[in-house]
């Protein structure tokens, strides 16, 4: 096994309690099968086939200093990133390493019946639609999948019933401006 997966797997068994009480729902009961899985797990390295120029395991072997116990980091959302395009109506929500962080109008904005907002809270107040699709794409025999899995503690949902139909256009934009910073819009 890797240093990397040493050392976060480490971290998780110190901090287990903390992990699990900062998170919620589903988030929590795929932890056990993540640990398992990265047990005889290696992050992918240059000798895998598809990372030829990339070694995963190198990446994630400094020590980042994960933020489990949730120490608040002040974000001003809408300080921080904006649309300044003319005449178009945007709906700002940010990703900060796994923690959502809305702009104030967020939720008031979104169409009745739509959820875009912290996984955590969707845990809590939609835990019929987190339990039936997280966890249930990306493969756990991957170990970076079982990383993610293990750690994870938030991160962002955003989810339109079948059956809404918006009265204008809407569209996604994910950007990644800086590691670990992902500021998702919805354009409406």
């Amino acid at each position: 096994m890797s240093n990397a997966l040493t050392q976060y797997i480490g971290l998780f068994e110190q901090n287990h309690e903390t992990v699990c009480a900062n998170s919620a729902g589903k988030l929590n009961t795929l932890r056990d099968e993540a640990l398992a899985q990265l047990r005889d797990a290696h992050l992918p390295d240059k000798n895998c086939e598809g990372f030829e120029k990339t070694s995963i395991d190198e990446m994630f072997s400094p020590d980042y200093g994960v933020n489990i116990s949730r120490v608040n980091i002040p974000v001003d959302v809408a300080a921080s990133f904006k649309c300044d395009v003319p005449s178009l109506s945007t709906l700002l929500g940010l990703v900060i390493n796994d923690s959502f962080h809305p702009t104030s109008k967020l939720e008031s904005k979104l169409p009745e019946g739509v959820f875009f907002g912290s996984l955590k809270r969707a845990a809590s107040e939609l835990p019929e639609i987190v339990n039936r699709y997280y966890g249930e794409i990306a493969p756990m025999g991957e170990a970076s999948v079982a990383l993610n899995t293990l750690l994870a503690q938030d991160g962002v949902l955003i989810y339109v019933p079948v059956e809404l139909r918006f009265s204008v256009r809407c569209s996604l934009s994910i950007s990644f401006r800086r590691l670990f910073h992902w500021p998702l819009s919805v354009v409406c």
